[in-house]
């Protein structure tokens, strides 16, 4: 797998630090505890159906789409811990969970697989 450059900026309160991870194509919000990045993201929207046999669109026939993804992200090093407190994150690890539902059909769309699910897993370093 290629290297790609991730950002993460964070505003810190007492008791957490709400962060934005920008990766390649994508922003994610996410919320530190001192100890994991967690985020989920929920996207919902109508799709048009394909016709299995022909591989082409079904015009007036759509699909309710909706999309969770949820995040967590450790940091699994650090750079040494200066005054100013925790050194800096050198790498992270952690996973997203990538759910895909549709329903409410409309026209004449079929749903032959409801509920896809992938698994990503991460490691991110610091260069």
């Amino acid at each position: 797998m290629g290297a790609s450059p991730w950002k993460i900026t964070q505003k810190c309160g007492p008791k957490s630090c709400k962060s934005t991870v920008t990766a390649p194509g994508s922003t994610y919000p996410f919320v530190y505890d001192g100890k994991v990045f967690t985020s989920t993201t929920k996207t919902q929207g109508r799709v048009t159906c394909i016709d299995r046999r022909t591989g082409k669109e079904t015009p007036g026939s759509t699909v309710l789409r909706t999309r969770t993804v949820a995040w967590n992200l450790q940091i699994t090093k650090r750079a040494p811990a200066t005054a100013d407190g925790p050194g800096a994150a050198l790498e992270l690890k952690g996973e997203a969970i990538d759910t895909v539902a549709d329903s409410a059909p409309v026209g004449t769309c079929e749903i032959t697989t409801p509920t896809t699910v992938t698994r990503y897993s991460y490691s991110v370093r610091r260069s």
